[in-house]
């Protein structure tokens, strides 16, 4: 069986051999055959969002931008879209030089800057970028209702404007890749990702641990 996966270098044919006796489907994702976005589609969809304003009428007016996108484990075709965010940036006033792309990779390693040329494409050359750093730069904004106490990117929380770039996937713990998971776990300190994934990611095994109590996983007690 030969079949395409993209990766961050581009798509690679694979093959996978199995014994001659073996009745192989290969089961195909829903949109597997549709032709994807053209660069006139793309701009066309940032001009046309669904419940917002065009992203060039946000930042009228605004003096800088932080950019989010995800990380090297993640296929999301960033240098498709990255240029024409910054483009949109720039109509609304937003010189180069103030637009800072931020890989949000959570607790993951730094990109290096090859990875980072293959993500972000031509804009790399253009804009300033640079990775999250789970331990330094990370502002206390609050707590949340569960009681996570948010450690959010300073560069990110002081931006005038906010875009998040990553692709909506399934996730086995949280639902989904990309949305929200850029900022929880993508943006924040490594406590804040350590008491979002051991804490309340244990809640449905009947596991909740609250600031200063001991548990093995995040440094506190554990409570039931």
């Amino acid at each position: 069986v030969t079949m395409n996966t993209h990766d961050y270098v581009g798509e690679i044919e694979e093959r996978l051999d199995f014994p001659k006796d073996w009745e192989i489907d290969v089961m195909q994702l829903a949109g597997e055959n549709l032709p994807p976005l053209t660069p006139k589609q793309i701009i066309e969809r940032l001009r046309s969002p669904i419940g917002s304003k065009q992203l060039r009428d946000i930042a009228a007016g605004k003096k800088n931008a932080v950019v989010t996108f995800d990380d090297i484990s993640r296929p999301t075709p960033v240098h498709l879209i990255a240029e024409h965010v910054a483009n949109e940036l720039n109509a609304a006033g937003i010189d180069d030089d103030h637009i800072l792309f931020i890989c949000a990779q959570g607790s993951h390693q730094s990109m290096t800057h090859s990875e980072a040329m293959a993500k972000l494409g031509p804009v790399f050359q253009r804009c300033p970028w640079m990775s999250h750093n789970i331990h330094t730069n990370c502002l206390d904004v609050g707590r949340t209702t569960w009681n996570n106490r948010i450690q959010v990117n300073g560069f990110l929380a002081n931006a005038d404007v906010k875009v998040l770039i990553g692709a909506i996937r399934d996730h086995p713990g949280f639902g989904y890749s990309g949305g929200a998971k850029s900022i929880i776990p993508g943006m924040v300190s490594l406590e804040t990702i350590k008491y979002n994934h051991a804490v309340i990611g244990g809640i449905p095994k009947g596991n909740r641990v609250y600031e200063g109590h001991d548990n093995p996983n995040t440094g506190r007690n554990h409570v039931i």
